[in-house]
């Protein structure tokens, strides 16, 4: 009988231990899963004033994780971006990096490396 208690209590222990660490990737407020953000997740048109003239489109990230430099006609494959975070990532290029710094779903920072400002831009 007590071997049987140990048993059932090691087997209770074990699986609270179990159920306590499936659920560490649910958000503590709400208890959806949250899901691993990658470069790929900000996929869209984004647009920014690079040139003073209004809004235009920039930048568009493809669903693969690659991005394209629209007017520049440049193709920056998805193995040349390095995930610094959740909301920011690194491509390397021809001559330097550009560092994407992402505050939202639909806003972020672009900084070119050339000791230039950085570019607000925004997904529509």
């Amino acid at each position: 009988m007590k071997h049987t208690k140990n048993i059932l209590k090691s087997l209770l222990i074990t699986v609270m231990a179990l159920s306590i660490s499936c659920k560490s990737n649910e958000n503590p407020n709400t208890g959806a899963k949250e899901e691993e953000k990658t470069f790929a997740s900000y996929a869209g048109t984004w647009y920014g004033d690079m040139r003073g003239s209004g809004e235009e489109p920039l930048i568009t990230i493809n669903s693969d994780g690659s991005f394209k430099i629209l007017g520049g006609d440049i193709n920056i494959p998805s193995s040349n971006i390095t995930k610094n975070s959740d909301k920011s990532y690194t491509a390397s290029v021809e001559n330097g990096t550009i560092t994407f710094d992402f505050s939202s779903d639909t806003q972020a920072t672009v900084d070119f490396g050339k000791g230039g400002e950085l570019l607000t831009i925004t997904k529509k």
